[in-house]
């Protein structure tokens, strides 16, 4: 293989990688605009007294201020009062989702079709002392 034939092997490789690189960048900033949960900071008053889809735009920034550890006094306190409550380990919410932890709390998003979703919420799982175990954005 010729020096000028290598060049010109790697200037394609290096030109893959870059466009690889650029393209999955592009995805992420793409899907970070995108995203519907991900809008407006978490305000504790506006989620208050906000509807279904209002509260779907700060539910990433909410999300992020529940800790795990916390207690269901403290998630009450930031988030209200839960929609429904499940309290049994392996129940299955509507969509299908295992619920794997013994006690779950959601607060309803409201309906995200194009986003694959066609009822969103937050789920606040809770271990078995009642401290919070994990948090997430789901639906079906």
């Amino acid at each position: 293989m010729t020096a000028a034939h290598q060049r010109r092997t790697m200037f394609f490789v290096l030109g893959a990688i870059a466009a690889a690189i650029a393209l999955a960048g592009g995805v992420v900033v793409l899907r970070s605009y995108l995203d519907p949960f991900d809008d407006q900071p978490f305000l504790q008053s506006v989620w208050a007294a906000a509807n279904a889809e209002t509260r779907a735009s700060m539910a990433r920034d909410a999300i992020k201020q529940v800790s795990v550890g916390a207690s269901a006094d403290q998630v009450r306190d930031l988030l209200g009062k839960p929609e429904p409550v499940t309290r049994y380990s392996g129940a299955i919410d509507a969509f299908g989702n295992r619920l794997c932890y013994p006690e779950t709390w959601s607060y309803y998003l409201g309906s995200w079709n194009w986003g694959g979703l066609d009822s969103a919420f937050v789920y606040v799982h809770f271990n078995s002392d009642r401290k919070v175990a994990s948090v997430e954005i789901t639906g079906g």
